[in-house]
């Protein structure tokens, strides 16, 4: 992890102290570094194969997964992982992935984005060059 992420209760996102204080920074701060910016789904009973399961092992996972029985969660993203890219730059990559097929979830956790932010992006209008076909006429004062 290269970002800042939460080290004492102060710095953790209110959205996420239930799960520091039940499980540990540790389980945040892979939370956040992982699925930041994204809506994450909890199932009671997850499948063996569930993201959330791979990242935090089995037992672990599933003892979240219960904790949050059935929840959709956004997991905020830190600030310094959000600050990888300029923003211009994360907005040609995202409507190229956009163009390309791509999902706004898929978008937002391969770019560390959040999905809102993926969207905006995605609906950002280019910078336009002036159409060397319209006529310009320069009107005095």
């Amino acid at each position: 992890m290269t970002g800042k992420l939460p080290m004492s209760l102060d710095d953790v996102p209110s959205s996420m102290i239930d799960i520091a204080e039940a499980f540990g920074f540790d389980v945040v701060e892979q939370l956040m570094a992982n699925y930041g910016g994204l809506d994450v789904k909890f199932p009671t009973n997850p499948p063996e194969d569930h993201p959330v399961l791979q990242l935090l092992g089995d037992k672990r996972g599933r003892e979240v997964c219960f904790f949050l029985s059935s929840a959709n969660l956004y997991i905020p993203n830190s600030k310094q992982l959000q600050a990888q890219k300029s923003g211009n730059q994360h907005r040609v990559e995202v409507q190229r992935m956009v163009a390309e097929g791509m999902t706004t979830d898929q978008i937002a956790l391969q770019l560390g984005l959040s999905v809102r932010h993926v969207r905006r992006l995605a609906q950002a209008k280019s910078a336009k060059k002036p159409d060397p076909n319209q006529l310009f006429l320069p009107f005095d004062d």
